[in-house]
């Protein structure tokens, strides 16, 4: 059974979704009409964002928060790693209704 849920939208709501990047690009296939969305997706807190808009972007898209990874980025000063900040993701599952 293919980890897919099939949901069917009108191409020009599909169009307006992924303009405004309502849905993560990595959960988004269209064919003939059918959106095809995975049930687990990463979702990354972008820089300008806290980590409560990143939760309520997972809630519009239809997931939930199941796990969370963080990672340091680094840039370099005087030839020397130094921690720039912190990527967090969260890992979304598919809310099945």
């Amino acid at each position: 059974m293919p980890n897919f849920r099939h949901i069917f939208v009108d191409f020009e709501e599909t169009a307006k979704l992924i303009k405004t990047h309502d849905i993560v690009k990595a959960s988004e296939t269209i064919k003939g009409g059918l959106f095809l969305a995975k049930k687990q997706v990463w979702y990354e807190v972008e820089e300008n964002e806290t980590i409560e808009q990143c939760l309520e972007r997972m809630k519009k898209d239809g997931y939930m928060p199941f796990g969370r990874m963080e990672e340091p980025i680094f840039h370099m000063v005087d030839g020397e790693p130094v921690v720039l900040r912190q990527k967090i993701k969260f890992k979304g599952v598919l809310v099945e209704e």
